[in-house]
């Protein structure tokens, strides 16, 4: 028996048979790679832990967590296992269903190019949300779409996009999809093509699957945790670059500030209409490194996260703390991408320059 997508860190529960007393259930240990048999009052009380720390808002990454599936607030080792399981308890059973999660991405991409036109405004109605950002009904229209396919394919999931309406409900989930329909709204309404359809798939509060499809560029990236990053197929990998000066370097005005109070001399890149294709853009190497400014949602960048994760680059705040998804507020503060070291020099960067200009 094998994972598909192997997790990392600590054991989940997978399987669940009659007597939860008594049985053997069978858990992936993902840090070993392998699977292995646990009592099932064990197996329940380490599904039970994971959930109620995460439920009542403990600060515990993710790595360190034991998931539960199990979709309620009350558990008891009695239960814990028995048939109240999100519908995806073994993990091989999501991977069997990637082609068809892409496929409807694509078909996603799609409906964006009927309303699309090359360097002038779309055809699309456009409305404004409240806070006065712009909708188009294309927007509308893939959200529908995805919904509900989704919804088709795996039942069940928790759900939360940028043009859903939140609901606390999703919190209960452990595992959800996080959909951002068109990333780069007004890019693609004036007719620039750096716009793009993103999904995640996300267990606890990281994204483990994640797919951002720019029909109009003809790009399509793809990731699965642990199983590296791709673009059209083609693997992807961060730029080598560590020092900051010469670096290629995306970031909104105000940043590009900060930065310049730290004396820095770097090559700015255009400020790509798409939070996402920004990313996706480290992640292939066409740019060394990333600021965005606060106030990102989850839909803007839990694909892109996971993409630029597995093709070896990191996305942190300025404090070096990972995005942490499916909490009651989705927004974030700063975010830092890159490689490695570059990132992190980035980030000492950011922070004395702003020390810099708050005490000039």
């Amino acid at each position: 028996m094998q994972s598909a997508m192997a997790l990392p860190g600590p054991p989940i529960p997978v399987g669940h048979g009659e007597n939860p007393g008594k049985r053997i259930v069978q858990i992936v240990d993902s840090s070993a790679g392998r699977f292995r048999d646990e009592p099932a009052p064990r197996a329940a009380e380490m599904a039970c832990a994971g959930a109620e720390r995460r439920l009542h808002g403990m600060d515990v990454p993710f790595w360190r967590q034991a998931f539960s599936f199990c979709e309620i607030f009350s558990l008891s080792l009695e239960n814990a296992l028995e048939p109240r399981l999100s519908p995806l308890p073994d993990l091989s059973a999501f991977a069997a269903i990637l082609p068809r999660v892409e496929a409807i991405v694509r078909e996603a991409g799609d409906i964006a190019m009927e309303y699309f036109r090359h360097g002038a405004p779309t055809q699309a109605h456009v409305s404004l949300k409240h806070g006065g950002s712009p909708v188009t009904e294309a927007d509308l229209r893939i959200d529908r779409l995805l919904y509900a396919r989704l919804a088709e394919l795996a039942p069940g999931i928790g759900w939360l996009s940028e043009e859903t309406v939140d609901s606390p409900e999703r919190l209960a989930h452990e595992t959800l999809f996080i959909a951002d329909p068109i990333d780069g709204t007004r890019g693609f309404m004036a007719g620039d093509p750096c716009f793009c359809v993103c999904l995640a798939l996300v267990f606890g509060d990281r994204p483990v699957y994640g797919i951002v499809h720019a029909p109009a560029l003809a790009q399509t990236f793809v990731a699965s945790i642990g199983a590296g990053a791709t673009l059209n197929g083609t693997p992807l990998a961060v730029s080598t670059r560590q020092e900051l000066s010469g670096a290629r370097l995306a970031a909104p005005e105000n940043l590009h500030r900060i930065l310049g109070g730290a004396g820095l001399t770097y090559s700015r890149q255009p400020r790509l209409p798409s939070l996402a294709m920004r990313l996706l853009r480290v992640a292939e190497g066409q740019c060394d490194a990333v600021l965005a400014r606060e106030n990102s949602c989850d839909w803007d960048i839990a694909a892109a996260d996971l993409i630029l994760h597995e093709a070896g680059g990191v996305l942190t705040d300025l404090q070096g703390r990972a995005p942490s998804y499916n909490r009651a507020r989705p927004e974030h503060p700063v975010l830092a991408a890159g490689p490695p070291v570059l990132q992190a020099r980035l980030i000492e960067a950011a922070v004395g320059g702003a020390a810099t200009g708050r005490r000039a």
